[in-house]
């Protein structure tokens, strides 16, 4: 008689060989996951509602430049280096209105 030695090769459940988790913990750590996504949107919506205003004056007085000077220094400058203040979009989103109102 001969002696066949049987060798037995690991098979994990998973294809991959991934632990797999309870469906209940994987849910359970879901349904948290969205929850917090949930309270980060509405706390994110309810901070748009508070908006303190940016003081805005006329010009005291005028700047003795060239023409051409002056516009690209009203076009580029004057938007935040003066009282004149136009928000580009992203400044009007509460985080960055909050910094651009502090700086006035």
């Amino acid at each position: 008689m001969q002696n066949v030695a049987v060798v037995e090769t690991f098979q994990p459940s998973n294809p991959q060989g991934a632990y797999n988790l309870p469906e209940k913990v994987e849910n359970e750590s879901m349904k948290m996951f969205a929850k917090l996504c949930m309270i980060g949107i509405f706390a994110f919506a309810v901070l748009q509602l508070v908006r303190p205003s940016i003081p805005v004056a006329p010009g005291t007085a005028e700047l003795q430049v060239p023409p051409a000077v002056k516009s690209i220094l009203e076009k580029d400058c004057y938007s935040c280096h003066s009282d004149q203040r136009r928000l580009a979009w992203f400044d009007q989103i509460v985080p960055a209105y909050w910094l651009v109102q502090t700086t006035c």
